[in-house]
């Protein structure tokens, strides 16, 4: 695809929708993606798949808070379907108490201070 065609095909997008057009849905991130081998997203791909801003998951990835991601350099930066979806059923809970619990077992005995 030459850069005549991209920008001919995302001026029709445009002239279709602006917002619609632009806007991913979570199947739609994921029918994009290669069919061979693990299905992997880019950040801008995985961030909608999960429902969450890219900056988001960004700073969840810098923080190790976020799902695992495949690193091919300092700018290619991946996600496995697999993955996420295992990231997103790691942060199920039935209730906001047993998310706390959760949060309490992952401390470490120097991490918590009684108030005083």
């Amino acid at each position: 695809m030459n850069y005549e065609t991209t920008i001919d095909a995302f001026t029709r997008a445009t002239d279709e929708g602006p917002v619609e057009a632009l806007t991913k849905t979570r199947g739609e991130a994921v029918a994009e993606a290669p069919a061979a081998g693990p299905r992997m997203l880019n950040t801008e791909q995985a961030a909608a798949y999960v429902g969450l801003a890219k900056n988001t998951l960004e700073k969840a990835r810098t923080c190790g808070d976020g799902p695992f991601f495949v690193k091919f350099s300092s700018r290619a930066v991946r996600y496995i379907v697999d993955d996420l979806d295992a990231w997103i059923a790691k942060h199920r809970a039935a209730s906001t108490s047993e998310l706390d619990e959760r949060a309490r077992s992952r401390l470490t005995p120097g991490d918590y201070r009684p108030a005083r």
